[in-house]
Protein backbone atom coordinates (compact mmCIF):
# COMPACT_ATOMS: atom_id res chain seq x y z
CA UNK A 1 0.00 0.00 0.00
CA UNK A 2 1.28 3.35 -1.11
CA UNK A 3 1.14 5.62 2.44
CA UNK A 4 2.26 8.91 0.70
CA UNK A 5 3.62 10.27 -2.24
CA UNK A 6 5.49 9.40 -4.85
CA UNK A 7 8.02 12.61 -3.58
CA UNK A 8 8.93 14.33 -6.85
CA UNK A 9 11.76 15.29 -8.05
CA UNK A 10 13.52 17.35 -11.31
CA UNK A 11 15.93 14.66 -11.61
CA UNK A 12 16.53 10.91 -11.29
CA UNK A 13 16.70 9.90 -7.57
CA UNK A 14 19.54 7.13 -7.44
CA UNK A 15 19.42 6.55 -3.75
CA UNK A 16 16.47 6.31 -1.01
CA UNK A 17 16.35 5.16 2.96
CA UNK A 18 13.63 5.18 5.52
CA UNK A 19 15.38 6.52 8.89
CA UNK A 20 14.61 3.72 11.66
CA UNK A 21 11.04 5.05 12.74
CA UNK A 22 9.95 4.91 9.33
CA UNK A 23 9.31 8.84 9.83
CA UNK A 24 11.59 10.26 7.35
CA UNK A 25 12.51 9.38 3.92
CA UNK A 26 16.20 10.89 2.68
CA UNK A 27 16.56 11.27 -1.25
CA UNK A 28 19.99 11.74 -3.40
CA UNK A 29 18.85 13.76 -6.24
CA UNK A 30 20.85 14.28 -9.64
CA UNK A 31 19.72 17.66 -9.43
CA UNK A 32 22.79 18.11 -6.58
CA UNK A 33 20.84 18.00 -3.53
CA UNK A 34 19.59 15.33 -0.72
CA UNK A 35 16.45 15.96 0.63
CA UNK A 36 14.82 14.58 3.93
CA UNK A 37 11.55 14.42 3.78
CA UNK A 38 8.39 13.47 6.04
CA UNK A 39 6.57 10.14 4.96
CA UNK A 40 3.41 10.93 6.28
CA UNK A 41 2.92 14.65 4.41
CA UNK A 42 5.58 14.50 1.65
CA UNK A 43 7.14 17.59 3.01
CA UNK A 44 10.75 18.16 2.67
CA UNK A 45 12.12 19.04 5.98
CA UNK A 46 15.61 19.23 5.16
CA UNK A 47 17.35 19.96 2.17
CA UNK A 48 21.69 19.66 1.43
CA UNK A 49 23.49 22.16 0.39
CA UNK A 50 20.80 23.96 2.12
CA UNK A 51 19.63 27.61 0.55
CA UNK A 52 21.74 29.50 2.70
CA UNK A 53 24.72 27.52 1.14
CA UNK A 54 26.53 29.95 -0.68
CA UNK A 55 27.62 26.96 -3.31
CA UNK A 56 25.40 26.37 -6.37
CA UNK A 57 24.00 23.10 -6.72
CA UNK A 58 25.64 20.29 -7.94
CA UNK A 59 28.97 21.87 -6.65
CA UNK A 60 29.54 19.34 -4.06
CA UNK A 61 28.96 16.63 -6.87
CA UNK A 62 26.23 14.12 -7.55
CA UNK A 63 24.45 12.96 -4.20
CA UNK A 64 24.55 8.82 -5.26
CA UNK A 65 24.06 7.35 -2.01
CA UNK A 66 22.27 8.23 0.84
CA UNK A 67 21.97 6.37 4.57
CA UNK A 68 20.44 7.46 8.37
CA UNK A 69 22.04 6.28 11.61
CA UNK A 70 20.60 4.34 13.72
CA UNK A 71 19.18 6.45 15.59
CA UNK A 72 17.84 8.78 13.02
CA UNK A 73 19.92 11.64 13.98
CA UNK A 74 22.51 11.70 11.67
CA UNK A 75 22.34 11.52 8.00
CA UNK A 76 25.50 10.55 5.56
CA UNK A 77 25.30 10.93 1.73
CA UNK A 78 28.09 10.19 -0.94
CA UNK A 79 28.98 13.06 -3.54
CA UNK A 80 31.04 12.06 -6.50
CA UNK A 81 32.11 14.00 -9.70
CA UNK A 82 32.43 13.36 -13.29
CA UNK A 83 36.17 13.17 -14.00
CA UNK A 84 35.35 14.18 -17.95
CA UNK A 85 33.71 17.36 -16.61
CA UNK A 86 35.53 17.99 -13.27
CA UNK A 87 39.11 16.46 -13.22
CA UNK A 88 40.67 16.62 -9.99
CA UNK A 89 37.53 17.17 -7.94
CA UNK A 90 37.41 15.11 -5.18
CA UNK A 91 34.50 12.69 -3.82
CA UNK A 92 33.08 13.16 -0.81
CA UNK A 93 31.04 11.75 2.27
CA UNK A 94 29.05 14.37 3.97
CA UNK A 95 27.26 14.02 7.00
CA UNK A 96 24.99 16.31 8.42
CA UNK A 97 23.35 16.42 11.88
CA UNK A 98 19.59 16.60 11.74
CA UNK A 99 18.73 18.65 15.02
CA UNK A 100 20.80 21.54 13.72
CA UNK A 101 20.75 20.98 10.09
CA UNK A 102 24.70 21.28 10.38
CA UNK A 103 27.07 20.06 8.50
CA UNK A 104 28.73 17.36 11.19
CA UNK A 105 31.96 16.09 8.93
CA UNK A 106 33.44 15.84 5.55
CA UNK A 107 34.95 12.21 4.94
CA UNK A 108 37.28 12.80 1.87
CA UNK A 109 38.17 10.34 -0.96
CA UNK A 110 40.44 9.73 -3.85
CA UNK A 111 37.67 6.92 -5.31
CA UNK A 112 34.27 6.62 -6.41
CA UNK A 113 31.82 6.04 -2.80
CA UNK A 114 30.04 3.47 -3.73
CA UNK A 115 28.66 2.63 -0.09
CA UNK A 116 28.66 3.94 3.41
CA UNK A 117 27.55 2.63 6.17
CA UNK A 118 27.11 3.70 10.66
CA UNK A 119 28.66 1.55 13.05
CA UNK A 120 25.88 1.14 15.70
CA UNK A 121 26.80 3.42 18.13
CA UNK A 122 27.09 6.25 14.89
CA UNK A 123 30.37 7.46 16.11
CA UNK A 124 32.07 5.48 13.35
CA UNK A 125 31.66 5.30 9.70
CA UNK A 126 32.58 2.66 7.09
CA UNK A 127 33.03 3.33 3.31
CA UNK A 128 33.56 1.40 0.59
CA UNK A 129 35.42 3.15 -2.45
CA UNK A 130 36.57 2.23 -5.97
CA UNK A 131 39.88 0.99 -6.07
CA UNK A 132 40.98 2.63 -3.00
CA UNK A 133 39.06 -0.09 -0.60
CA UNK A 134 37.36 0.45 2.40
CA UNK A 135 38.23 2.70 5.71
CA UNK A 136 36.56 3.75 8.84
CA UNK A 137 36.25 7.29 10.13
CA UNK A 138 35.53 9.15 12.81
CA UNK A 139 32.14 10.78 12.74
CA UNK A 140 32.98 13.72 15.05
CA UNK A 141 36.57 14.52 13.41
CA UNK A 142 35.59 13.61 9.80
CA UNK A 143 39.87 12.09 10.08
CA UNK A 144 40.36 8.28 9.09
CA UNK A 145 40.46 5.66 12.02
CA UNK A 146 42.17 2.91 9.92
CA UNK A 147 44.27 2.59 7.10
CA UNK A 148 42.77 1.36 3.58
CA UNK A 149 41.49 -2.15 4.05
CA UNK A 150 42.07 -3.88 0.97
CA UNK A 151 41.72 -7.06 -1.23
CA UNK A 152 44.32 -8.04 -4.45
CA UNK A 153 41.16 -6.72 -6.15
CA UNK A 154 38.19 -4.06 -5.92
CA UNK A 155 36.75 -4.26 -2.68
CA UNK A 156 33.22 -4.85 -3.46
CA UNK A 157 31.09 -4.26 -0.10
CA UNK A 158 32.26 -3.19 3.82
CA UNK A 159 29.96 -3.31 6.66
CA UNK A 160 30.07 -3.25 10.31
CA UNK A 161 29.31 -5.92 12.55
CA UNK A 162 26.11 -5.71 14.68
CA UNK A 163 27.72 -4.75 17.53
CA UNK A 164 29.83 -2.68 15.34
CA UNK A 165 33.31 -3.70 16.65
CA UNK A 166 34.51 -5.53 13.46
CA UNK A 167 34.16 -4.73 9.68
CA UNK A 168 33.54 -7.39 7.15
CA UNK A 169 34.71 -6.43 3.26
CA UNK A 170 34.21 -8.13 0.05
CA UNK A 171 35.97 -8.32 -3.18
CA UNK A 172 35.62 -8.88 -6.66
CA UNK A 173 39.11 -11.59 -5.87
CA UNK A 174 36.54 -14.11 -4.86
CA UNK A 175 37.62 -13.15 -0.79
CA UNK A 176 35.78 -11.90 2.52
CA UNK A 177 37.98 -10.21 5.23
CA UNK A 178 37.00 -9.49 9.05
Amino acid sequence: ELRTGPFRHDSAVPSACLNGDGRRVATACQDGFVRVWDADSGQVLHRYPRESDPRPAGSLGQPTFVRFSRTGSLLLACFTHDPRTNPGKETTVRIWNLATSGEQAVLRHGGYVRYAAFSRDSARVVTQADGAGARVWDVNSGQPITDWLRHDDSVAFAEFSPDGERVVTCSTDRSERI
